[in-house]
């Protein structure tokens, strides 16, 4: 299955304008760069612009042949009151309730400060360098403040084999969640672990 949409809730303007599209291509060729940079095994694919998990299933349906193998991701850019940034990424099949993250010991956990809203498209394409639609668990490498603290589920970075947006919606990778990390681990970033089924809705 293709990846599930962020939820900062795209439109295919989001990403229509040339500019837009020249920054897609700079930003995916740099991941790769550094993918490789790091001896990290991927597989690329390449599908039609999704910007909904509806969309990436009914595409899935619809054209068998375009089907992205792996555990497909749900990323959702969040902050909390005082401003603290989150990507938390999740298997697309759960849904999750934000309001029973940002309460008591999981908020604790993450360091939440107050309740969990959605980010802007602003903040989105200043910290991590991506639009809507398009937000994916690499993008924390580009955040140059290092403000952006991702939550990696754990059936993610257990799973053999998953798959993201490598910085624009008409691109899938596939990897393992262990390769992932120790991505990460090379680019001088982490992910906290973290159980999201047990707060699925």
């Amino acid at each position: 299955m293709l990846p599930a949409r962020d939820a900062t809730h795209a439109t295919p303007s989001d990403v229509a304008d040339a500019a837009d599209v020249a920054e897609e291509e700079t930003r995916e060729q740099q991941l790769y760069e550094r993918l490789e940079a790091g001896a990290v095994a991927y597989r690329r694919f390449e599908h039609p612009r999704v910007f909904t998990v509806a969309e990436s299933r009914a595409l899935a349906r619809s054209a068998p042949g375009l089907s992205v193998p792996g555990l497909a991701v749900r990323n959702l850019f969040v902050r909390d009151r005082k401003r603290h940034f989150f990507l938390l990424c999740l298997p697309a099949a759960l849904r999750l309730d934000l309001k029973a993250l940002s309460k008591g010991a999981s908020g604790e956990r993450l360091g939440v400060t107050g309740r969990l809203s959605f980010g802007n498209p602003q903040d989105l394409k200043r910290l991590l360098g991506v639009t809507s639609g398009a937000v994916n668990p690499f993008a924390v490498v580009f955040d140059e403040e290092g403000v952006v603290n991702l939550v990696l589920d754990n059936g993610i970075a257990e799973s053999r084999c998953f798959n993201a947006h490598p910085m624009r919606n008409d691109r899938s990778i596939a990897l393992s969640g262990a390769d992932f990390l120790r991505f990460l681990a090379c680019e001088g970033r982490s992910a906290r672990l973290f159980d999201f089924a047990g707060l699925s809705t």
